[in-house]
């Protein structure tokens, strides 16, 4: 996101905005930045410079992750937590996750065991809150999301507007949170585009 869109959303959310700091990278996340670059060329033929933030791995990590995102802080994290959460109470999003992510029907105890379980620090989010989070912030998640053993990575979009299982269009212009799942830890990436 650039830096009025990040004022921006912090504004709304009642958050502070920090410095930022480029955290070490490691070997790891330089093949991981590099094959995300290349994938971005690939499809958009456009240059990019992306540095991978390191991300506390505590069980909070996409909660970090976003808070890395939105604050460029990890600090944040439990209070993203909480929004998001209390974001998926309210009843119409209820029913769009329900639909995209449960059986069809009414959702049950299975539906609010997950909410009372993701209320507390240390337990992952899933493409559920990442699904919610992308709504709450009115931005576009792309998660580059490792699938399989072979080092072998995807795309993931979430668009504000996936929960009303809308796609995007040509003139969708979302502004955009990355995200870096490496199967059981997310991490964030700041993505700067050359010009």
């Amino acid at each position: 996101m650039e830096i009025k869109d990040i004022m921006e959303t912090c504004s709304r959310l009642n958050l502070s905005l920090f410095q930022y700091k480029q955290s070490a990278v490691s070997r790891t996340q330089s093949v991981i930045a590099n094959k995300l670059e290349n994938l971005i060329y690939t499809t958009t033929n456009a240059r990019t410079n992306i540095a991978i933030e390191n991300i506390s791995g505590d069980g909070n990590c996409l909660f970090r992750a976003l808070s890395s995102a939105v604050c460029r802080s990890q600090t944040h994290h439990d209070i993203l937590r909480l929004y998001v959460v209390n974001h998926m109470t309210n009843p119409e999003i209820i029913q769009k996750l329900n639909r995209l992510f449960g059986s069809g029907s009414r959702p049950g105890e299975a539906y609010v065991s997950h909410l009372l379980t993701m209320q507390q620090e240390g337990h992952w989010g899933t493409e559920q809150e990442i699904a919610t989070a992308a709504h709450l912030f009115q931005c576009s998640i792309v998660c580059f999301s490792k699938y399989n053993l072979n080092e072998q990575y995807c795309l993931q979009h979430f668009p504000p507007h996936f929960i009303d299982s809308t796609p995007c269009t040509d003139s969708c212009r979302h502004k955009t949170i990355y995200l870096i799942n490496s199967g059981l830890h997310y991490e964030s990436a700041v993505v700067r585009y050359s010009e």
